[in-house]
């Protein structure tokens, strides 16, 4: 009987989702009880055959349209057959107890409710994995099934019951570029008091790392997709970042002003860490206020 889907959207990623699959032959719980479903937007890399390569896992590929992360992960949604979701990446590696924790805390729970699970940001591609300066996505100390805010409604590793993913509509498909869709499914969560608890038993690694450039082009879409979300939410405008003192500064500071080019020598060239934090802080939240302002002056 199958008690949960993996839910894995992925787009050219190939390359990672090798080891990533590979985690999940290695999973405690019977194969029988678990189900992968991977739905591909599209990849034009060898994701369909390094998929197939894996044959002895419970998996269903599904090759879809291209329109975005919320898209694929409604339409795997939408094929599962499982009693709980477990939302999750291609360039998530699991840990051997990842499922069985999930299930584990949705057997021991009789009302609807969440689970978000211990993910770890890699510092490096090494393999086997290593895993000395992994930093928590969730950065401080908690303890087992202790309540989380809606904000950490994270999809690299996140269990819903199925029929409270398909109550709710799922993911909201007006986001079709980079971040906000899976925090704001949460926020929607937490207006119909659905609890979100602590899960550090269910363990996976983010086998991913982004260079400046590409992260920073990242804080901009991120910077577009929240005003979708402030769009649907009005009320999460300070929440999102959007006073006025923040987007007026944004306005004025350009990529050859004295701070933005005093923010990027401090992280290519500072001599102390805090130097090279200070730096990249501010011209991640420079980035993703040009991405706000680029898509949503209107409402901003």
């Amino acid at each position: 009987m199958i008690l949960i889907s993996v839910i894995i959207g992925t787009y050219n990623q190939g390359h990672l989702l090798r080891k990533v699959l590979g985690g999940y032959t290695q999973q405690t719980v019977p194969s029988d009880q678990f189900e992968i479903i991977i739905a591909d937007s599209s990849s034009t890399d060898n994701t369909a055959d390094i998929v197939a390569d894996f044959s002895m896992l419970p998996i269903q590929y599904h090759c879809i349209e291209n329109q975005g992360k919320a898209y694929a992960r409604n339409y795997a949604a939408q094929q599962a057959s499982g009693e709980y979701l477990l939302i999750t990446d291609a360039d998530m590696i699991p840990d051997e107890k990842f499922i069985q924790a999930h299930i584990k805390a949705h057997e021991a729970t009789q009302d609807p409710t969440c689970f978000e699970g211990a993910a770890f940001n890699l510092k490096t591609l090494e393999w086997p994995l290593n895993l000395i300066g992994m930093t928590p996505q969730i950065g401080k100390v908690l303890k087992k099934q202790k309540p989380l805010e809606w904000y950490y409604f994270l999809t690299g590793n996140v269990s819903i019951p199925t029929h409270l993913f398909h109550h709710v509509n799922g993911f909201s498909t007006d986001f079709t570029g980079y971040g906000w869709e899976d925090l704001e499914l949460g926020y929607r969560l937490h207006q119909l008091n659905i609890p979100l608890l602590y899960l550090p038993t269910s363990i996976n690694y983010h086998y991913h790392i982004v260079d400046s450039i590409s992260d920073l082009n990242r804080h901009e879409e991120k910077g577009k997709s929240a005003c979708i979300f402030l769009s649907k939410h009005p009320e999460l405008k300070s929440f999102l970042g959007f006073n006025s003192i923040a987007m007026g500064l944004a306005k004025r500071i350009s990529p050859a002003s004295c701070w933005y080019q005093w923010a990027k020598h401090y992280v290519d060239k500072g001599r102390f860490q805090w130097q090279k934090k200070l730096g990249a802080w501010f011209l991640s939240e420079y980035h993703y206020r040009v991405g706000a302002l680029s898509d949503g002056q209107a409402i901003l």
